[in-house]
């Protein structure tokens, strides 16, 4: 899961569980409206039910001991140098620390991890504020207080994808989704997978994720408090556990969240088994956020100048990877104008 959030558009990455090698049949809708470029599959999984509907552009094998190799645009480059805000990052040695038992939430929810900022063109010119010893104290303080982005912000900024339509009615306060630290895959999955059912917000987290015991160490912190109050807009948050029963986490919020520190207010409600039926699908569209270029061939020799986005100016994009929509137009309108039109290989072309 962070290693998606390093990648633009990487919080909008399925994860998919796999049983005995079998895809549950209650994710096969949600594959199918995800509608994946690339595929990613461990082995023994059987992908007999979803090649027959999935046209990816490739398939990868991600081998027994092997890490997944995810390729694109790191997230880092859509930071916006007209704003105040700062990156938030660590200084590398927070695993020894005191925070060492609670870095992993700070890792998931913030993609709290370590720059080295000076072979980083851009992060190099960039403000940011590093938790070290000196202020590891004042984190949470530091979160709720000061102006911050964090990359698993960044990974859904500015992305143009499908949002699942259903007629399941999905809470818009932030939720805090509680789970034991034992028994965690089925809460995971819920925390990442409903993101595609929600509205695209460029600014601010829809849900946080804490393990029962990173919350009864964190909630003796008042400061703790004062940023689930920050994050939460409305001042009302949603609680919620795939694995754990109503009365257990009621139980969990009357002795960690509703003690003398609290500042928001905490709810249960009951909602359908997820993955929540799809009735429709919505494509994201922001069209203030795009930016156009149009330019006219007046020969038929002109040569077309890609436009480049705005991150496109470091010198430090060489490994990066991303893609440019191309509207071509003949006014004239021409006979056999596409075997006139002279494309880079392997373009994609719609007509």
């Amino acid at each position: 899961m962070c290693q998606n959030q390093k990648f633009w558009g990487g919080r909008y990455n399925p994860i998919i569980p796999v049983n005995n090698g079998e895809i549950p049949d209650n994710y096969l809708e949600y594959i199918k409206y995800s509608d994946p470029d690339f595929v990613f599959y461990s082995e023994g999984t059987n992908l007999t039910k979803v090649e027959s509907f999935l046209n990816p552009k490739k398939y990868y094998k991600i081998e027994k001991f092997g890490t997944p190799k995810f390729e694109g645009l790191d997230c880092t480059y859509l930071l916006e140098h007209s704003t105040d805000d700062a990156l938030l990052c660590e200084s590398g040695y927070l695993y020894k620390s005191n925070l060492k038992d609670n870095l992993q939430f700070y890792e998931l929810n913030f993609l709290f991890q370590s720059y080295f900022f000076d072979k980083h063109e851009l992060l190099h010119r960039y403000k940011k504020i590093t938790i070290n010893h000196d202020n590891l104290k004042d984190i949470n303080k530091i979160i709720a207080l000061e102006s911050l982005i964090y990359k698993s912000i960044l990974s859904k900024r500015d992305v143009y994808t499908n949002i699942f339509k259903t007629s399941e009615l999905i809470d818009q306060n932030l939720e805090l989704v509680i789970a034991d630290e034992n028994e965690q895959f089925n809460d995971l999955l819920y925390y990442w997978n409903r993101q595609m059912y929600l509205e695209k917000h460029n600014y601010c987290l829809n849900q946080i994720y804490i393990t029962v015991q990173q919350l009864e160490r964190l909630s003796n912190d008042r400061d703790f408090h004062l940023l689930l109050s920050s994050l939460s807009k409305s001042k009302d948050i949603k609680v919620h556990s795939e694995t754990l029963n109503n009365s257990r986490l009621q139980e969990i919020i009357n002795i960690n969240l509703l003690n003398d520190k609290k500042m928001v207010n905490f709810f249960i409600k009951e909602q359908g088994k997820f993955p929540f039926k799809i009735d429709d699908i919505q494509y994201y569209k922001h069209m203030d956020e795009k930016v156009y270029t149009k330019q006219v061939l007046i020969e038929n020799q002109g040569l077309l100048n890609l436009p480049k986005p705005s991150f496109a100016a470091s010198k430090n994009l060489s490994q990066e990877k991303w893609a440019v929509d191309i509207i071509i137009e003949d006014v004239n309108e021409q006979e056999n104008r596409r075997n006139k039109i002279k494309l880079p290989f392997g373009t994609f072309i719609f007509d």
